[in-house]
């Protein structure tokens, strides 16, 4: 102040006027005083992984810090992993649907389309979380594409029709012109089907399924898999602890079904990926939408593939577990037209033979009664006892051989059921052949298999069982009148 002949007054008006100076330099550039607020809590300014660990906790303050030091709110999270869990920043704050941070984020120059490592952007992580709604208003008034597609063909909008949160569904909808959505809805997407109506369809999501239906999707679009197809497949609920959860599911999605018959004209009877419609609800053993697809057309017998008719895919899974009540789906639709003995052609496996293969008395007893043919041949004549010859099968041996199964059965290869018991199998090592268990050779031998025979390379079923390492069979046949004389179990 002295140098400058000023006196005191003059001192404080200089003094203030240096502040005032300072201050606007910092509100002209706050990073200085971000960095060191962040150095205060022990953070460094160029910390992305403290930035992303802020932007999941929600720490609203620590990010506009971060953003105020100059950091990119486009930054991709480092070593972030793959999936929605990685970043960018704003798709991690529209996961937790936290409509502060995506505001700051947007503010501060976010981009609203840019995805993750697995192509997902924001818009598609608002879809679930909470907020859902008000975060989706958020990025599409910032420009977000409601129709992006991710790395998987995924979209928001299936999304949304998948979740049935018909608010967000009606605001992407409305979101997307008129003519954008009708090529979306028209195009053939192939194995990466993207139609938003089979995602609400395969959810049992009834409203989003009627408004997409009135925004113009199509029901039946052959180039890809018919929403029809993706409400049956959801009858089939695997939740054993959830009894009432699972039936609620399967009632929403039978709802579906007949939504999408009768109100939309669908096509009772479509190609789902080479399966039938039906396989679902006998699966799912919902005998009333089984009755109603029959009566809107749907054929118990149609061929799409070689494993589609109803009666040959759903014994696909019979297991030994199965009891008779399992099978009620499968039951109605045997005495209802399905044939039980269907197969592409003559050189392929019956369902009796799959079921016969597979252990499962419930299967076997169910095709029996609905008249298949106990002694058919597939291509190298195995019949449905050669099918069930199994150390472990006795239980099935016996049912076939009751009804009329042919005991001196052999294939092309001259091999009766006695020698395939002794076969090589992948289900079980040395060990457990050498322990396998002996009822079933005891059903067959009781039933007049020779053991002496041979096939067609000279080897019979001792042979067979020392080769292969069946030693409880081997020393029971070893007794069994191998050299032509009766043994003990013939005797």
């Amino acid at each position: 102040a002295r140098e400058a002949g000023v006196g005191k007054v003059g001192a404080v008006v200089l003094a203030l006027a240096a502040a005032a100076a300072a201050a606007s330099r910092a509100l002209r550039d706050p990073r200085p005083q971000a960095v060191e607020s962040l150095r205060i809590e022990g953070i460094a300014a160029t910390d992305t992984a403290a930035f992303f660990r802020a932007v999941r906790a929600g720490d609203a303050r620590t990010v506009r810090l971060f953003l105020s030091t100059g950091l990119s709110p486009n930054v991709i999270e480092p070593d972030g992993g793959q999936g929605l869990r990685a970043g960018p920043a704003l798709a991690l704050a529209a996961a937790r649907g936290d409509t502060t941070l995506v505001a700051t984020l947007l503010a501060a120059g976010a981009h609203p389309d840019l995805p993750n490592r697995s192509g997902y952007t924001a818009l598609f992580s608002a879809v679930g979380a909470p907020n859902a709604a008000v975060v989706v208003r958020q990025l599409l008034a910032r420009g977000a594409d409601p129709i992006h597609e991710a790395d998987d063909g995924q979209l928001a909008l299936q999304a949304a029709a998948a979740e049935g949160d018909t608010l967000v569904l009606g605001l992407l909808l409305r979101a997307v012109p008129r003519a954008r959505l009708a090529t979306l809805f028209a195009r053939d997407s192939g194995e990466r089907d993207i139609n938003p109506l089979t995602a609400a369809a395969g959810a049992g999501q009834a409203d989003a399924v009627r408004m997409l239906l009135r925004a113009g999707a199509p029901v039946d679009r052959p180039a890809a898999r018919p929403p029809l197809c993706a409400a049956s497949n959801g009858l089939v609920v695997d939740a054993p602890n959830d009894v009432e959860g699972a039936r609620r599911r399967r009632d929403r999605q039978a709802a579906v079904v007949r939504l999408l018959i009768e109100d939309a004209r669908a096509t009772a009877d479509p190609p789902c990926d080479g399966h039938s419609v039906l396989e679902w609800p006998v699966r799912a053993n919902d005998t009333t939408l089984v009755a109603y697809l029959l009566a809107h057309g749907a054929d118990p017998n149609r061929a799409w593939s070689e494993e589609s008719p109803p009666v040959r895919a759903v014994l696909g899974w019979c297991e030994p577990a199965l009891t008779a009540d399992d099978l009620s789906g499968m039951r109605y639709l045997l005495t209802h037209g399905a044939r039980a003995d269907w197969r592409p052609d003559s050189s392929a496996p019956t369902p009796l033979m799959s079921a016969a293969y597979r252990n499962a008395p419930a299967c076997v007893d169910l095709l029996l009664a609905a008249g298949a043919d106990v002694n058919a041949r597939d291509g190298v004549g195995r019949t449905p006892l050669l099918w069930a010859a199994n150390p472990w099968n006795a239980r099935v041996l016996a049912q076939l051989l009751a009804r009329g199964a042919d005991p001196r059965a052999v294939d092309r290869d001259g091999a009766t059921a006695l020698m395939r018991l002794a076969y090589p199998r992948d289900d079980a090592d040395a060990e457990e052949r050498g322990g396998a268990p002996l009822d079933a050779l005891a059903v067959l031998l009781r039933a007049g298999v020779d053991p002496a025979a041979r096939r067609a390379d000279g080897a019979t079923a001792l042979d067979l069982a020392r080769r292969n390492g069946y030693r409880g069979i081997a020393v029971r046949l070893g007794g069994a009148g191998t050299s032509g004389r009766p043994g003990p179990w013939r005797r």
